[in-house]
């Protein structure tokens, strides 16, 4: 059994998901989460079917949301010094390096900014409570 919000965390960690079906909470169907690949685009009108016990939810795409802001707590200032496992990208935006680490499957964190004028992106496989 998941929550709605355990159920988007499922859908964000699997990079082909597209949207989620979600129990509706004292329903017969709480707690079931349906992933998909699909989403509206890519499926037919009648498909979309109202049903009261489940709510259908959508993943957006990163031009309507900030992945940074809406994913990952900022600490600013800091860094996690040495823990650069997942790989080291120059020119890369603070919302391309929070899209890099929401597709690999081991990103816990990562750090961005600028370093000799120059976006990097740091991603590492633990964060500041390991």
């Amino acid at each position: 059994h998941r929550t709605p919000e355990g159920c988007a965390r499922l859908c964000v960690d699997d990079p082909g998901c597209k949207s989620f079906d979600s129990g509706v909470i004292g329903s017969n169907q709480e707690g079931d989460c349906f992933l998909s690949y699909d989403n509206r685009n890519t499926m037919t009108a009648d498909e979309l079917s109202p049903l009261s016990a489940l709510n259908y939810y959508e993943k957006r795409s990163a031009v309507d949301i900030n992945l940074a802001e809406q994913f990952f707590s900022q600490v600013e200032g800091c860094f996690l010094d040495g823990h650069d496992e997942g790989g080291v990208f120059r020119a890369m935006s603070p919302e391309s390096c929070a899209q890099l680490c929401l597709h690999d499957v081991c990103c816990r964190s990562f750090d961005a900014g600028v370093v000799d004028q120059d976006e990097v992106c740091y991603l590492s496989y633990q964060t500041r409570a390991d």
